[in-house]
């Protein structure tokens, strides 16, 4: 089993494939740590989260813009999207969601 560890893909989910592709990273033998930041940025956020959740072997640690997006969605937050978070990327992971919702 190799090791891989990729952070920051930001809603990029097609080039998270292509860099998993690149790197020959086996699905069903290859450990894979994510070290933060699926959300925010570009459109395929759940794209993103649903291709980790078909990895056999993940870890996953939060960064700063899942923690903001996770808050907004359970309810932390009340319903107020902190600007701060919506100018970082945070649009994209609202839109990404709302259109599935």
């Amino acid at each position: 089993m190799k090791t891989f560890v990729v952070g920051d893909i930001h809603g990029a989910y097609k080039a998270f494939l292509q860099c998993l592709e690149r790197a020959a990273f086996n699905y069903r033998k290859d450990r894979l740590v994510v070290i933060g930041d699926v959300c925010d940025g570009y459109p395929e956020v759940v794209e993103c989260f649903n291709g980790l959740l078909k990895l056999k072997n993940l870890t996953y640690i939060w960064g700063n813009h899942d923690k903001w997006a996770y808050d907004f969605y359970t309810g932390a937050t009340d319903g107020y999207a902190e600007p701060f978070w919506l100018k970082q990327g945070g649009w994209a992971t609202f839109d990404a969601y709302a259109k599935i919702g």
